[in-house]
């Protein structure tokens, strides 16, 4: 599975996610402009737990799911002993040209 797929999905799941745990608070006003870090720690205080746990659930899955898949679908790499190009993993053993001879990349 491609890099991109895979974060797709997990930006779907996140998004999921939060859009589960998150309500919006009626009668709530926007917080005064001033610093980012000041904004996330007024914020983060000023939350009901659902909705805490719902913001880091929805950083911390789709992290979780990005990494489930990569590992799931890594592809997997031979490990005969055999030195091998890394690019196409052809077998270089006995070569005495410095180059790969099935694709060009140089070792």
């Amino acid at each position: 599975m491609h890099w991109i797929w895979r974060a797709a999905l997990a930006v779907a799941v996140g998004f999921i996610v939060q859009r589960i745990f998150l309500v919006p608070l009626p009668g709530v006003a926007p917080l005064p402009p001033t610093t980012l870090l000041q904004n996330f720690i007024a914020m983060m205080r000023g939350l009901p737990l659902t909705q805490l746990l719902g913001r880091l659930l929805g950083v911390t899955v789709p992290v979780v799911v990005y990494i489930y898949l990569t590992r799931r679908y890594e592809k997997a790499k031979p490990d005969d002993g055999e030195l091998r190009c890394r690019k196409c993993q052809y077998i270089l053993k006995g070569l005495t040209a410095p180059r790969c001879p099935e694709c060009g990349e140089a070792i």
